[in-house]
């Protein structure tokens, strides 16, 4: 029995092979723009059982091409069960992604879908600071993520080996179905929803939540002529005020939402970027240095020919005098 267990770059561009119709990996020959599918088609190919991280795109299909694979899969009975995962799972990135679970060798006709967004441990891990100088990179830094413990992966393989059904979790779902539903593969379009539970989240991971998002929008702060911004169609600030929702806020759950602190209007003729953090440096920031880097060295190569232009027209002038010092 051969397994393949896979975390394949995401959304990756790649170019079809020579002859790419023959060829016996690839069924149905994915676009170029997006090699999803043809990592999971790879996996499945030279594989009796194959488990990859995906990101939820693959759940939707989004053209003819991926619809095509999608409908392969699901013809062949290849698909045993799809794991939709929670967000701030990895390292590098906070997407949420699931977990594509194939199998060739299935005894039944339904794929188990589990729906773990909402279930999840905590895990604080150190990283060394990336950015800012010697100060910065030097330090250690402490960043929390969601993981799964043994008691959620022992719940998720007694799913799928046992097509168990779960109120608001999980449920074996009949190819025809899926059929009827555009072959649409996303969990929570199945799952039997427990109308008589309040299913949201607990009010602290969303207001930590909506914290982590402001806080990573305050962390570049744009300070711009109030007219200029209007004119460039950057003047939308609404302030709310949010006292009275904070002030629930810290009965219910000890919690505030954050203030707003990503732009500021002047009468003065100014355009100014700040970055607010101390710890790191705002990726809209790094995108900006980095489109200047690029823009400086185009720069630098048109002065070199000019300068080199220039020394050509005055060397032989003021070699043979014609140019007096």
């Amino acid at each position: 029995m051969r397994l393949c267990i896979s975390n394949p770059p995401y959304n990756l561009k790649w170019k079809h092979p020579v002859f790419g119709e023959l060829d016996p990996r690839f069924t149905i020959l994915p676009k170029e723009n997006n090699a999803n599918h043809a990592f999971v088609q790879l996996a499945i190919s030279q594989s009796d059982m194959a488990v990859l991280i995906l990101p939820n795109c693959i759940l939707h299909p989004s053209d003819k091409n991926d619809l095509q694979c999608i409908k392969n899969l699901i013809n062949k009975n290849f698909i045993d069960a799809i794991v939709m995962c929670p967000d701030s799972m990895f390292t590098s990135t906070s997407i949420p992604v699931c977990l594509f679970f194939l199998n060739k060798h299935k005894k039944n006709e339904t794929i188990e879908m589990v729906d773990m967004r909402h279930y999840y441990a905590l895990e604080t891990r150190e990283q060394k600071g990336q950015y800012g100088g010697k100060s910065h990179e030097g330090r250690i830094y402490k960043k929390q993520f969601k993981i799964f413990n043994q008691e959620h992966i022992d719940f998720i393989l007694d799913c799928i080996k046992n097509r168990k059904k779960n109120i608001n979790q999980s449920a074996p779902v009949n190819l025809n179905q899926i059929v009827n539903n555009q072959y649409d593969l996303s969990p929570s379009r199945y799952l039997i929803i427990d109308e008589h539970k309040n299913n949201h989240r607990s009010y602290e991971d969303i207001v930590n939540d909506l914290n982590y998002i402001i806080g990573r929008r305050n962390l570049c702060k744009l300070t711009i002529n109030e007219t200029l911004a209007k004119n460039i169609g950057l003047y939308f600030v609404e302030n709310i005020d949010m006292s009275e929702t904070n002030a629930l806020l810290e009965k219910i759950c000890n919690k505030k939402i954050k203030k707003d602190d990503h732009i500021a209007f002047t009468k003065s003729a100014i355009l100014k970027f700040e970055n607010q953090g101390t710890k790191e440096v705002s990726p809209i920031l790094m995108m900006i240095i980095s489109g200047y880097k690029q823009y400086l060295y185009e720069k630098n190569i048109e002065e070199n020919r000019l300068l080199v232009e220039l020394r050509d027209a005055l060397l032989p002038e003021l070699m043979n005098g014609d140019i007096k010092i």
